[in-house]
This record gives C-alpha cells, sequence and structure tokens, in this order.
C-alpha cells in the first residue's frame, strides 16, 4: 500500500491576559478556515518547512514547541494527506503584510471561536491538547 502524501504546519497560538489565542487563515479556495500547511519544502526539515508554511501563508514567525505535535489525515484539495502540526507560540506582532496576503485573510480567535470555525475535526483535538499543555 502506498503512503500518503505528506504535509506539515503549524498551530499558531500566543498568550494575552493568560489566555490562549489561536491566529487561523482562510483556504485560498474555499475559503474555510484552517491553520498554515503545505508540502515539505526541498532541502528544508520538516519543522523548518513548517515555519516557512507560517510565513508564507500567515505572515507568522514564531517557536514551535518542541515536544508537542499532532498527526492525523485530512482531505486537502481532494487528496487524503498525512498532516504533521506544530503548536507555534508566535508574538503578538503580525505582519501586515506577506507573501499570501492578497489571497488569505487572518484572524486572532479564542480557543473556543477557533474550535467552531476549523474545517478539520482533527484541529479541534489539536486545540484541545495544547490547552491542556500550555
Amino acid at each position: 500500500m502506498a503512503s500518503l502524501p505528506k504535509q506539515y504546519g503549524v498551530l499558531p497560538y500566543f498568550q494575552s491576559s493568560g489566555k490562549i489565542k489561536i491566529i487561523l487563515i482562510t483556504s485560498r479556495l474555499s475559503n474555510q478556515w484552517i491553520v498554515p500547511k503545505g508540502n515539505r519544502v526541498p532541502n528544508k526539515s520538516k519543522r523548518e518547512s513548517a515555519l516557512q508554511e507560517a510565513y508564507e501563508e500567515a505572515g507568522l514567525t514564531g517557536q514551535l514547541d518542541v515536544n508537542l505535535k499532532c498527526c492525523f489525515n485530512i482531505m486537502s484539495h481532494g487528496e487524503k494527506v498525512d498532516l504533521t502540526l506544530y503548536p507555534m507560540r508566535t508574538d503578538k506582532r503580525l505582519s501586515k503584510k506577506w507573501p499570501e496576503s492578497h489571497q488569505r485573510k487572518r484572524i486572532e480567535v479564542s480557543t473556543k471561536q477557533a474550535k467552531s470555525l476549523v474545517v478539520w475535526p482533527e484541529i479541534v483535538a489539536c486545540i484541545n491538547l495544547l490547552e491542556k499543555t500550555v
């Protein structure tokens, strides 16, 4: 059996007044709320690829959690893929312009709001895990 294509991404968050805030972006085609993710970038590690996707798709930089990652299968552009998400703590200073800013919207929401907005239920499980560990 062939292995699934692999993608890497981040679950971007920051803390404000003791509360976790999640940053979501829209997908380019369906305009659904998702997290930055994409294929592995040539000559970059999985984690470096995830960080590059965070910058390109959402204008975010930050620190990946060294002990936590979420792995699951999703349907992306009609294809089943194996997605690894790394929680990424970012600071509140968000770039106003980024490589895909003309193609995507970006919002900062509470964990509760994020769970109701995201398209993949597996991301809800990742948010739940983040809440328990941060």
